[in-house]
């Protein structure tokens, strides 16, 4: 009896040692005493994939909790904050607005491209949003809410799909 009494105190043991990580450390991330990583930024990129020539672009993207656009007179964003990029040629302009979170509602951005001569499908337009203390979004917390993109004559290309990345810094 005081065999099996010991040998099942060591088994816990064991299983207590192991869920707790080895039970040492230093208080940080996994005991390596190392400071957590702080995100502070999130850069998106905003795509399109299939076939069309692309003259204009509605696009709103939710963004996760913590996730804010520079807006110092709102709606409108701060100058840098959307840019045309990738296929979007220089002849591309991007304007877009900002609505904060509320109780019920995430924050969105609603970004509209437009081009004189067209561009193709792929990356075309960055946005530039910060990540408020305390909180990691992930990249697959950044969603499209809807996209709509017209052709020279104003016309909806059906067949696109839009496309979304965020890189957390």
């Amino acid at each position: 009896m005081t065999k099996i009494l010991t040998y099942g105190l060591a088994a816990i043991s064991l299983l207590l040692i192991t869920a707790c990580r080895g039970g040492g450390g230093g208080g940080g991330e996994g005991g390596s005493g190392s400071a957590p990583v702080v995100v502070t930024k999130a850069t998106l990129k905003l795509a399109t994939s299939g076939a069309g020539t692309i003259y204009g672009i509605d696009v709103t993207i939710n963004l996760p909790a913590g996730v804010t656009i520079k807006s110092a007179n709102p709606p409108a964003v701060d100058s840098g904050v959307v840019a045309p990029s990738g296929v979007a040629g220089s002849d591309t302009i991007a304007s877009a607005v900002y609505t904060a979170a509320t109780s019920t509602l995430p924050g969105a951005v609603r970004i509209i491209v437009a081009s004189a001569n067209g561009f193709t499908t792929g990356e075309f337009a960055a946005v530039n949003g910060d990540i408020g203390a305390g909180h990691a979004p992930r990249a697959e917390d950044f969603t499209v809410a809807s996209f709509s993109a017209s052709d020279a004559d104003g016309k909806v290309i059906t067949g696109l799909t839009p496309g979304l990345t965020a890189d957390i810094q």
